[in-house]
């Protein structure tokens, strides 16, 4: 899937059930038997499904995910660290 059709899902899933809280992005194909024998075009059909689909549902997830409360990176951030502190550890 592309960017603008994972818009759509995100769209039509906030419809349909309000906010966005996860992402579960599962999708992978492999077609091929024999790494000796695939072409270019099955690699970059493997690879656009793999990789590049899964970003673009994490690229379209941020914002909708954004919209909840607990996503909010200054509340997050305001209580995982102490930015008073002289040291801080990720």
């Amino acid at each position: 899937m592309q960017s603008t059709e994972w818009k759509k899902v995100f769209a039509e899933a906030e419809k349909r059930f309000g906010k966005v809280d996860i992402l579960v992005n599962n999708a992978g194909i492999l077609e091929f038997n024999n790494a000796e024998e695939i072409d270019g075009d099955m690699w970059h059909k493997i690879l656009s499904v793999d990789l590049d689909g899964v970003m673009w549902g994490v690229k379209q997830a941020i914002p909708a995910m954004k919209k909840k409360w607990w996503f909010n990176r200054q509340y997050f951030f305001n209580r995982r660290f102490n930015w008073d502190s002289k040291s801080l550890c990720l």
